[in-house]
């Protein structure tokens, strides 16, 4: 198993995961580099940041840890709000996309239940205007579907490790730490 810690080689399974298509929390040059795929309507994506946060938060602060996010739009029903949702995300400033999640995360049970105009006047209101960037949404669901990944969340540790929703925090310290020896 080899630790992502160079943000130009990342791999899963033999296939090159896109370090553009994804937003960078804490630096490219951390000791590791863990890639996550999320969709901000999914109630497992929602327990994964909240559970998770704050650990994952500590180590992108002190250099340690570097956090790679990318939206997977889904064509489930109770995930088609999150395709939506995504257009309005900010992948460009990585402070003001966590405060979107923690605002979409805490809000999820009310605007996912909304559908077409007042779903987007929803959001308007309380992200801003869309953003035109359908064509990395597009990416990363091609990259998903290359490296085989269907199931959200999927943290990808290494090129042959990854996690989904059921994984404890007690889990995730001691892995990322045992990775970094």
């Amino acid at each position: 198993m080899s630790v992502f810690n160079d943000i130009n080689q990342l791999n899963y399974n033999g296939h090159k995961i896109d370090p553009t298509t994804g937003t960078l929390k804490g630096s490219q040059d951390a000791h590791q580099i863990i890639v996550e795929y999320h969709n901000v309507a999914c109630p497992d994506c929602k327990n994964w940041w909240e559970t998770h946060r704050p650990y994952l938060t500590r180590l992108t602060r002190h250099g340690d840890l570097g956090r790679l996010i990318k939206f997977l739009n889904k064509d489930k029903p109770g995930l088609r709000a999150g395709r939506v949702a995504h257009k309005y995300l900010d992948l460009y400033d990585p402070n003001h996309l966590s405060e979107q999640l923690d605002f979409l995360y805490a809000n999820q049970a009310e605007w996912r239940a909304l559908g077409g105009k007042k779903l987007t006047d929803y959001l308007e209101e309380h992200l801003g205007q869309a953003y035109d960037h359908q064509d990395i949404l597009d990416k990363v669901a091609e990259e998903a579907e290359r490296l085989g990944l269907h199931n959200i969340p999927t943290i990808v540790l290494s090129d042959d490790d990854y996690w989904t929703e059921d994984v404890t925090t007690p889990q995730v310290q001691c892995r990322l730490f045992e990775m970094r020896k």
